[in-house]
C-alpha cells in the first residue's frame, strides 16, 4: 500500500515538475525572445514598401506589401498556417468563425436527404398528392431527378426554416412571445428614455429660473471666487514642479523615455535616400530629427535632403528587434524608486484640488 502511495507521489511530482519547466520555458521565451521586425522602401520608376515582424521563427509572421496605386496585401501565420490574409481564400480564422453556418447547411443537408430517400420509395405513377403530403408547406416538387439536379434549390435555399432538424412553424406560439417580449422591452425603454428627457428639460428649467432670480453682483463674486482659486492652485503646481524631488523625477521619466525610443529604433540601416518636403522648413526638422537620432549619420545609409523640390527617391532597409524583457526592466526600476513614489504620492495630493 506504501508502496503505491509512493508511486504516486512520484508521478504528481513528476507532472508539476514537466508543468513547471513548460511554463518556465514560456515565461522565459516571452521575455528574450525579440520580436524582429523589417522595412524595406523602393522609390525609383514604381514606389513600394514592404514591412515584415516576426517572433521566434516560424510560431508568429505577419507581412505586409504596398505598392503605388495597387491594393495592400497582408498575410498573417501561426506555426506556417495562414490566420489573416488579403487574398481570396478561405482561412483558419474564417473556418473557425463561420462554423455556425456549416452546422446549419449540414442539417439542411440531411433533411434534404431524408425527403429523398422518402420519395424514392414511390414510383412516378404513384406520385400524388397524398405522397407529397409530409413535404413543408410551400415545397413545389419537380420531375424525378438526382441528387446534382436538385443542388441549385440547395443552393439558393430552403423554402422552409430548420432548428436542431424540425420546422419553426411547428412554434409558431413561441415565436410569437419572443416577439411580444422584444417589443415589450424596446416601448419600456423608450418609456424611461422619454422620461429621463422630460426630467432633464424640467431640471434645466428650474436652473435656469433660479440664474434669472439670481443677482448680477453675486455672479461676479462667485467668478472672483472661483479666479482666485484657480490662481492659488497653478501656485500650488507651480511650487511642487520647482522642488527637487519633482526635478529628480522628470529627469529620471525623461531619461527612461529617450532609453526606450533608442531602444526601438531599428540596429541596421542600408541604402540611400534623396527625400524632400514642399515646405523646406518641414524638410530640414526632418533631418535635423534623423541626424539627431543618428540615422542620417549611419556609414551603412546615405540620405540627402532636398530643399528645392518635393521628391522621394531611392532604396531602403532596416532591420531590429525589441525584447519584452526591456519593459518589464524599465517598469521595475519605476516601480521600486522610492523617490519617484513619493513624487507619485505628493502630486497625486496635489492634483486631487485641482
Amino acid at each position: 500500500m506504501l508502496s503505491i502511495i509512493l508511486l504516486c507521489l512520484k508521478v504528481i511530482g513528476i507532472l508539476l515538475l514537466i508543468i513547471l519547466g513548460v511554463a518556465l520555458f514560456l515565461i522565459l521565451s516571452v521575455l528574450f525572445v525579440p520580436v524582429r521586425y523589417r522595412l524595406a522602401g523602393c522609390f525609383e520608376e514604381t514606389k513600394k514598401a514592404e514591412a515584415l515582424v516576426s517572433w521566434g521563427g516560424i510560431v508568429f509572421r505577419a507581412r505586409a506589401a504596398y505598392e503605388y496605386e495597387k491594393d495592400l496585401r497582408y498575410t498573417v501565420r501561426i506555426f506556417g498556417v495562414t490566420i489573416l490574409t488579403s487574398e481570396e481564400k478561405i482561412t483558419i480564422l474564417q473556418r473557425i468563425l463561420g462554423w455556425k453556418e456549416r452546422r446549419e447547411e449540414k442539417r439542411r443537408r440531411k433533411i434534404y436527404e431524408k425527403y429523398q430517400r422518402n420519395l424514392s420509395k414511390f414510383s412516378e405513377e404513384e406520385w400524388d398528392n397524398d405522397a407529397w403530403a409530409n413535404l413543408p408547406e410551400g415545397y413545389e416538387p419537380k420531375e424525378w431527378s438526382s441528387w446534382e439536379d436538385h443542388m441549385d434549390e440547395y443552393r439558393t435555399g430552403y423554402p422552409w426554416d430548420t432548428v436542431d432538424g424540425e420546422s419553426q412553424e411547428d412554434f409558431p406560439e413561441e415565436k410569437e412571445s419572443v416577439k411580444e417580449r422584444v417589443q415589450g422591452l424596446l416601448e419600456n425603454w423608450k418609456e424611461k428614455r422619454q422620461e429621463k428627457r422630460e426630467q432633464k428639460e424640467w431640471e434645466k428649467a428650474i436652473e435656469s429660473e433660479k440664474t434669472v432670480e439670481e443677482p448680477q453682483e453675486k455672479w461676479y463674486n462667485n467668478l472672483e471666487e472661483k479666479m482666485e482659486d484657480l490662481s492659488d492652485k497653478y501656485e500650488r503646481l507651480e511650487r511642487f514642479y520647482y522642488e527637487n524631488q519633482s526635478q529628480y523625477a522628470v529627469r529620471k521619466m525623461f531619461g527612461l523615455i529617450k532609453k526606450t525610443i533608442c531602444y526601438i529604433l531599428p540596429t541596421s540601416w542600408r541604402g540611400r535616400l534623396r527625400y524632400g518636403f514642399s515646405d523646406p522648413a518641414l524638410t530640414g526638422q526632418s533631418y535635423g530629427l534623423l541626424c539627431a537620432t543618428g540615422v542620417a549619420l549611419s556609414p551603412r545609409c546615405r540620405i540627402e535632403a532636398e530643399f528645392e523640390e518635393a521628391v522621394l527617391e531611392g532604396r531602403i532597409k532596416v532591420r531590429g528587434r525589441i525584447r519584452v524583457f526591456f519593459f518589464v526592466r524599465m517598469a521595475v526600476l519605476i516601480f521600486f524608486d522610492r523617490r519617484l513614489k513619493a513624487v507619485y504620492r505628493k502630486g497625486k495630493d496635489v492634483l486631487g484640488g485641482i
